[in-house]
């Protein structure tokens, strides 16, 4: 969906990003709602993960099983997503002038590098991770 044709979102992303010392809860599920509506079917969705679940789902039915899934066209996870939403935030207010702690707003600092937080989460819970095991001979743990 084009911001255009929904005045109503567009007015909500206004006014949550351009105010300075946002909450960033209201910036994260603005910014939410933002990416649901760029998917077909995703204002209706509740939740990203949802989406993104859905549109797996709708993709896997698709296809033969021997086919890679191209993961770029499901929208990102929700604690992406807020991380991407956040360094958003954090640039329109660079752009009106205001200095906010780039720390706080989806930034790490690592070695002296800013660095973007991708996400807060484990790539795949614990319990699934302790399963996966390498059949190295060397020790590369």
């Amino acid at each position: 969906m084009q911001l255009h044709k929904n005045p109503n979102l567009r007015n909500k992303v206004c006014e949550i990003f351009n105010v300075p010392n946002q909450l960033q809860e209201n910036v994260i599920q603005c910014g939410e709602e933002f990416v649901r509506s760029l998917y077909p079917d995703g204002p209706k969705f509740g939740d990203i993960n949802n989406l993104r679940h859905h549109l797996y789902n709708k993709a896997m039915a698709r296809q033969s099983p021997s086919a890679l899934l191209d993961l770029s066209s499901l929208p990102p996870t929700k604690a992406a997503c807020a991380q991407h939403s956040l360094r958003v935030y954090l640039q329109v207010q660079e752009w009106l002038g205001n200095r906010l702690p780039s720390t706080e707003w989806g930034w790490k600092l690592v070695e002296g590098q800013l660095l973007p937080v991708k996400t807060t989460l484990p790539p795949a819970p614990e319990s699934l991770l302790s399963l996966v095991y390498c059949h190295c001979k060397t020790n590369c743990a």
